[in-house]
């Protein structure tokens, strides 16, 4: 029997995550329904997180229902819809979840729900959320955990608190390319040009060598260099690839190219559109998030599957595609 039911959870989460829109989700919810497998906490999981965070366009209606239809959510769970919130219109209600999610359960949720609580914090503007999410960072014991440090830094980036993003930096147990990248672009907005290049040296002599500048990190340097005529310094970046790796951008990262092109010889505000017949990979998607933010440009990205749209940091797709 039970060997059986393990047989059918892995069916059924097959079909799940290979379905293709709505009205299929429909049908796999009407059989979860009728076989109870929808108590499988692993099939229910699968299923809420293709619904709230994969299907285009996203039904948020449908998948508050689905979540409300569980008595007693996991905190997988909870950060799946708390996600889900924080790239919606509607963040705070990721907030207010995250919030049961602490009052009801021991440990007090995990760094995931913290770090998808702060984006709700980010999408909404809510500083005294974000405030408060960083004291129970703290009483939480979660200091060591670099990811969701480097998602506070990007909530006091989006706050220009340069000062308290730079704290936090410091506190970065283990800081890499993204880390980085996010100080770096809130030294841009608050006009800290100089510190920008400053902490791009930085980067370049880490003693490990594992933080490495990527064409997000250029990008933002030669910006900098362009506002204080940093000539010299904006030669050695151009200067920093070998012909070699030049060519393997040419061929992997035309994207990054595109976007990079768009941003120079387009006016401000203007929608950047680039169209690709390969799939977008993992560093030219960081890199367009990181434009739209930047830059307060939309851009869209199609690609051989679907299309992307990054606004303010975040992308149509959830960063699922």
């Amino acid at each position: 029997m039970l060997k059986s039911m393990s047989s059918s959870d892995d069916h059924l989460v097959s079909m799940i995550v290979s379905s293709t829109g709505k009205s299929h989700l429909r049908q796999i919810h009407a059989v979860l329904l009728r076989t109870s497998l929808i108590r499988s906490s692993d099939v229910f999981h699968h299923f809420l997180s293709r619904l709230a965070l994969s299907l285009v366009p996203r039904d948020l209606d449908y998948s508050r229902r689905v979540f409300s239809q569980r008595s007693n959510p996991s905190v997988s769970h909870c950060n799946t819809m708390i996600r889900a919130f924080s790239v919606s219109e509607t963040p705070g209600e990721g907030l207010r979840l995250f919030r049961s999610l602490r009052r009801k359960t021991f440990p007090p949720a995990n760094p995931l729900s913290s770090s998808f609580a702060l984006k709700c914090c980010i999408k909404s503007g809510d500083l005294l959320g974000g405030l408060q999410i960083h004291g129970k960072i703290f009483s939480d014991g979660f200091l060591s955990d670099s990811l969701l440090l480097t998602t506070l830094m990007d909530f006091y980036s989006t706050c220009e608190n340069s000062a308290a993003a730079c704290k936090v930096f410091d506190e970065i147990p283990k800081r890499d390319t993204v880390s980085y990248n996010v100080l770096i672009s809130c030294f841009l907005r608050n006009k800290r040009t100089r510190d920008v290049l400053f902490l791009f040296d930085k980067m370049m002599k880490e003693v490990d060598g594992c933080v490495k500048p990527d064409g997000v990190t250029c990008l933002l340097a030669l910006q900098a260099c362009a506002s204080l005529g940093a000539l010299d310094f904006a030669s050695e970046l151009h200067n920093l690839d070998s012909e070699e790796e030049k060519g393997h951008a040419l061929t992997y990262h035309s994207e990054k190219l595109a976007i990079a092109f768009g941003i120079l010889m387009t006016p401000p505000g203007t929608t950047i559109r680039v169209t690709k017949n390969l799939r977008t990979c993992d560093d030219c998607h960081n890199f367009a998030k990181f434009v739209s933010r930047v830059y307060d440009r939309v851009v869209i990205v199609r690609d051989r599957s679907r299309f992307h749209q990054f606004k303010g940091g975040f992308c149509s797709c959830n960063d699922f595609w």
